[in-house]
């Protein structure tokens, strides 16, 4: 039949993969309505909140009504016009307009754009340190605003100062910490994008003592590995048996016995 809606989408029957000759299908498999319209939004106000998961229900509302496409004007059937407030009177077919019908066509891209900020990301091994141990900090996975380039980084010790240093440079998007102490440790990552935007992040690192090495013992005697320490056991007892001859009386041999 004729077209009575202005705004019209077609969907695909594939299951895993895209089926074939289902974009079209002759207009049998046109899709419109609040219903199909509704996912849309739902998986758009998704990658708002994936781009700045910091906005508030209000302002996802907001940025969706502020980066809306105007409704069309035309494409419909011949004498179409705008709709009007709903009445007694049918409107089987009509032009939506931003006081009857909303704010406007829903743009994602748009609205995903306008909810983007600039991100400080660190990466990092582990949180787990340990004293007399470098640990690296990557804030490469920092993202700058949309048309924007991150273009200065600044690393931070904001607390554990006394129990730790950066020993490369602090500028860069990544850095350095020797921890030389137990305790913890704060670091800050600010970055800058090109528009003059800035973001920060923290991370927090546990850090503990060094173990110290347990000496090794020497092998009891009798030890058949030889080597270095076999030989010292060898000397040690033949200096003992020297010894002990040169301490001890030779016997005299009783009287009447040669």
């Amino acid at each position: 039949g004729p077209c009575l809606f202005p705004l019209l989408t077609t969907y695909n029957a594939g299951v895993t993969t895209p089926g074939a000759s289902n974009y079209t299908g002759g207009g049998a498999d046109a899709t419109l309505g609040t219903s199909f319209s509704a996912p849309l939004v739902a998986g758009t106000v998704g990658l708002m909140l994936s781009a700045n998961p910091a906005l508030t229900p209000a302002q996802v509302l907001a940025r969706l009504k502020a980066t809306a496409r105007p409704f069309p004007v035309n494409g419909a059937g011949v004498g179409v016009s705008a709709c009007s407030a709903p009445s007694s009177t049918a409107q089987p077919e009509c032009y939506c307009t931003s006081t009857t019908c909303g704010a406007g066509m829903l743009d994602a891209g748009a609205a995903v754009t306008a909810s983007a900020i600039t991100v400080a990301n660190i990466a990092v091994a582990s949180t787990e340190a340990t004293a007399g141990t470098a640990v690296t900090l990557n804030g490469a996975g920092s993202r700058p605003l949309p048309g924007t380039a991150i273009n200065g980084y600044l690393w931070e010790i904001t607390s554990g100062a006394d129990i730790a240093t950066f020993t490369s440079a602090t500028n860069a998007a990544s850095a350095t910490l020797l921890p030389s102490a137990a305790g913890s440790v704060v670091v800050r990552l600010t970055v800058v994008d090109s528009a003059g935007g800035s973001a920060s992040s923290s991370v927090t690192l546990g850090v503990t003592a060094a173990t110290s090495a347990t000496p090794s013992t020497l092998a009891p005697a009798g030890d058949g590995g030889g080597g270095a320490v076999g030989l010292l056991w060898l000397v040690a007892l033949m200096a003992a048996v020297m010894c002990v001859r040169r301490v001890t009386p030779a016997k005299t041999a009783p009287p009447g016995r040669g």
